[in-house]
């Protein structure tokens, strides 16, 4: 049915070992951003949620106004 805990254990070696390979800079497949494109999309994800959250906040004030005036 399952695996047992050594098979599991191999599993788990051989998938690491895999993601390494792939994920290592010098010979892997992976492209890594550099210094500039991450900088520019942590300020894009920070002009968003401070974006959203603003639209959130308008809409809670506005259902808590009509709230507090039907009640």
């Amino acid at each position: 049915m399952g695996m047992n805990a050594k098979e599991n254990w191999e599993w788990l070696k051989k998938f690491l070992k895999e993601v390494w390979i792939e994920a290592n800079p010098k010979n892997g497949n992976v492209i890594w951003p550099d210094k500039k494109q991450i900088g520019a999309t942590t300020i894009a994800v920070v002009i968003a949620i401070i974006l959203v959250s603003i639209y959130v906040g308008i809409l809670d004030y506005i259902f808590a106004f009509i709230v507090k005036k039907v009640i």
